[in-house]
């Protein structure tokens, strides 16, 4: 009985193996299918994550280059027309010097290009601390500061003229500005003296390039010495719509439908931004005073 039992117990032993080894190689696969399948989870989780990641991140700059636009456009609506003390009515004598002139019909164009200029007087200002006592020489205070170069507005509230300083200096505690012609008028004590700020805004095309090849848009300045500026980047376009009053009716449109500039009592201008693949349009409205 034993010599039987013996080989009967090597071949049971021997199927008992065989069979375990056959498990393992089968849990061994499920184990690494199984891992797989879960790497390929995290996997497509991680780069779905970076995707939200880039989109949260193209909205961020979207808005952000979006409002930065708008405060400076707004900002530069609201001033157009601003000349200190004096209200730039229709008939304000302001008297103009070369290519330079400031009125209620000037203060806000839009161009055939799609562009907008302002005119004013720029905030805070000088003042003069003595009166004029020829049309040469200007003293003022050091509120503001001036250069042999600059575009300046005087105005004592009652008229006021464009000219530009030839040289400037400080002389017992306030600027001496010799102007680069005679001025008309002889102004008085506590006249104001401004920059004269001519500031054209335009959407412009840049070197620059995105990811897919396109070409980045950016909003650019242009100033009344014709420095150009860039802004913001990513805005793509300008689109305006100005508002005047017709025959006691108030409407929206566009820049060649004008006919008196000096009509104009707001401005609606809608902004196309773009960040990576994300686009969006911004709406703005301003205001212009007076």
């Amino acid at each position: 009985m034993n010599t039987i039992a013996r080989p009967i117990k090597r071949v049971l032993t021997g199927v008992c193996i065989t069979n375990n080894s056959g498990f393992a190689l089968i849990e061994m696969i499920i184990s690494i299918s199984l891992g797989l399948f879960i790497l390929s989870v995290l996997l497509e989780m991680f780069v779905t994550n970076q995707k939200s990641v880039k989109l949260q991140a193209a909205l961020y700059n979207i808005q952000d280059n979006a409002k930065t636009a708008i405060s400076i456009l707004t900002d530069e609506i609201h001033q157009a027309g601003i000349m200190g003390c004096a209200r730039l009515s229709i008939g304000f004598p302001v008297t103009s010097f070369r290519e330079y002139s400031f009125n209620r019909a000037n203060r806000l164009v839009a161009t055939s290009a799609n562009e907008i200029m302002v005119r004013y007087a720029k905030y805070p200002n000088a003042s003069l601390e003595e009166s004029m006592q020829n049309e040469m020489i200007i003293h003022a205070n050091k509120t503001d500061h001036f250069a042999a170069g600059d575009i300046l507005l005087i105005s004592d509230c009652k008229q006021a003229e464009i000219f530009q300083a030839a040289n400037v200096r400080v002389k017992n505690g306030m600027q001496e500005i010799t102007a680069s012609m005679p001025l008309h008028n002889k102004y008085e004590k506590f006249s104001e003296i401004s920059h004269f700020i001519v500031n054209k805004f335009s959407i412009t095309k840049t070197n620059r390039t995105h990811p897919d090849g396109s070409h980045v848009y950016s909003l650019f300045i242009e100033d009344i010495n014709r420095n150009k500026i860039e802004l913001v980047q990513g805005i793509n376009q300008m689109s305006m719509l100005f508002t005047i009053n017709e025959a006691g009716e108030w409407r929206d449109v566009k820049q060649y439908e004008v006919n008196d500039w000096a009509q104009v009592a707001g401005v609606a201008i809608d902004l196309d931004v773009s960040e990576q693949a994300m686009k969006k349009t911004w709406h703005m409205y301003a205001v212009l005073n007076g």
